[in-house]
């Protein structure tokens, strides 16, 4: 490990900011573990993939720090560019569903430490047309809702508070039909809401079992929520949601390598919080152990 080049991506607004406070203390760190380190602030959007291009080759190992979204902007550059190494990632963002399903640590110093001594593994990553996402495609009313509110808001209402108020505010608007193929067949019906993703949170609405998620498995897990017909409907998926009862009746669960989404009019995506395009018809597939990621 001595003398390797480490590469620091980091993103100056995340995390209030904390992180660019702690360059020197970061340095410090890899540097006790025979790095020497580049740190740069990182460009908007698909500035990050230039940044990887140019500065990629000559060093030995990555780490993104930032959001969910830095850590999908980062790994669309690596991907596509043929760019093979290990990334190490520090979660700053406002959800951090991801790195919370890894069991990724936000503390600056111990992410460092972890990083520095971790052993990089491979993770699935999903394909939506000609881009990639880390851990969720999402549609529907929970995904612009859990995204654009703030997370002041969110703290102020309560979790259980925020997903009352968002199935209370359902309107027509909110109800489309979904037509998805699966690896176990078609799903035709009236849904709120859809995801793919490798992760055991999504969008800060859903949480999943561990036992059911495997993040190097090639298979990712699809949700949908069904429109609720009436009041107790309604009640019902709430409860769904707050438990995180995926067995509930308004919820339908499929794993697999490719689905196909079918809808009647055009429908909005996010990838991993990042605005997508909008579409009447998608194919979403998991590249199988597409980037190698440290963990502990």
């Amino acid at each position: 490990m001595e003398n390797d080049r480490l590469l620091v991506l980091l993103n100056p607004v995340a995390g209030k900011g904390k992180a660019k406070q702690k360059v020197f203390e970061m340095i410090e760190i890899f540097d006790r573990h025979g790095y020497s380190t580049t740190v740069l602030p990182t460009r908007p959007g698909d500035g990050i993939a230039e940044q990887l291009v140019s500065e990629a080759p000559r060093h030995d190992r990555i780490v993104i720090i930032g959001g969910d979204g830095t850590l999908n902007h980062a790994a669309n550059g690596m991907i596509k560019n043929g760019i093979d190494l290990p990334v190490g990632y520090i979660p700053l963002g406002s959800t951090n569903d991801f790195g919370n399903s890894l069991g990724l640590s936000a503390n600056i110093k111990t992410a460092c430490e972890n990083i520095a001594q971790g052993e990089a593994k491979p993770i699935d990553v999903g394909r939506f047309g000609d881009r990639y996402f880390i851990y969720i495609a999402a549609t529907g009313m929970f995904t612009e809702a859990s995204y654009a509110t703030s997370q002041q808001m969110k703290n102020a209402l309560g979790h259980s508070a925020y997903i009352m108020k968002g199935i209370t505010t359902i309107s027509p608007a909110h109800i489309s039909r979904y037509t998805v193929e699966t690896p176990d067949g078609v799903i035709d019906g009236e849904f709120i809401y859809g995801s793919v993703s490798n992760s055991l949170r999504a969008g800060g609405v859903f949480k999943l079992p561990k036992d059911m998620v495997e993040f190097d498995d090639g298979r990712f897990e699809l949700i949908l929520a069904a429109a609720p017909k009436n009041i107790i409907d309604g009640t019902s998926l709430m409860n769904g949601i707050v438990r995180s009862d995926i067995n509930n009746r308004n919820f339908t669960v499929r794993k697999g390598e490719r689905f196909v989404f079918r809808f009647e009019k055009p429908h909005g995506w996010t990838l991993d919080g990042e605005k997508g395009e909008e579409t009447t018809e998608c194919e979403i597939t998991v590249a199988k152990r597409a980037l190698n990621l440290i963990r502990q």
